[in-house]
């Protein structure tokens, strides 16, 4: 007759004996982004990161037509780890110019709906993202070569929330069991719209896998 064993008992032994392991959930880590400028007539930006904890970093802009391109890290060969406490502002990014962007505006089949018109940095469409993970992101498919690619998200124009593709698009970064952030930089942070607002910084952070 086989005896039975409690296993309560046995965790409760293994702890006295000081080396129990511990199952510690893991929090996905928080980063904020802001949208510098402003754009003008030249169509570039600079993103201001700042980590409130450590954690691999990618940063993306999403224009109103869908359009995604890597802000940061500059090259698919820079490391993209930020330190927590730490603060980064990219180099200068092309996104389009003032006139095209109107116009991909005007193409939008659909009213963004106001949460969504919160997220996007100009509160007209344009997204700057910032994807966190304490595990390494899975970048490959973003490289077309020793440069970044660029991609379209289907359907962009004609989602009244695109930060529902967006935050799709940001998991084929991120390892299944990793818990991870998508960040928005707000239109509240964004100086060429509401200077003032700079003193009041908000953030809109969505935790989509915790």
């Amino acid at each position: 007759m086989r005896a039975r064993i409690d296993v309560r008992m046995v965790a409760a032994a293994i702890a006295v004996m000081g080396w129990a392991p511990r199952l510690v959930a893991q929090a996905a880590p928080q980063v904020s982004v802001k949208a510098e400028g402003p754009v003008s007539s030249t169509g570039r930006l600079q993103a201001l990161v700042q980590a409130h904890d450590s954690a691999h970093v990618l940063v993306l802009h999403v224009a109103p037509d869908g359009y995604v391109s890597v802000v940061w890290p500059a090259k698919p060969t820079d490391d993209d780890r930020v330190a927590k406490g730490a603060s980064l502002l990219t180099a200068t990014t092309f996104v389009g110019f003032n006139e095209q962007l109107d116009v991909q505006r005007t193409l939008r089949l659909v009213p963004i709906v106001p949460a969504a018109r919160r997220a996007s940095y100009d509160a007209r469409g344009g997204y700057l993202v910032a994807v966190s993970s304490a595990q390494p992101l899975q970048l490959d498919s973003l490289r077309s070569g020793d440069k970044w690619g660029s991609w379209t998200l289907d359907n962009f124009q004609a989602s009244a929330d695109p930060t529902k593709l967006i935050d799709q698009f940001a998991t084929y970064f991120t390892n299944d069991a990793t818990p991870h952030a998508v960040s928005y930089a707000s239109s509240a942070l964004y100086a060429y719209l509401r200077p003032a607002a700079l003193d009041r910084p908000v953030y809109v952070v969505r935790v989509v896998r915790q």
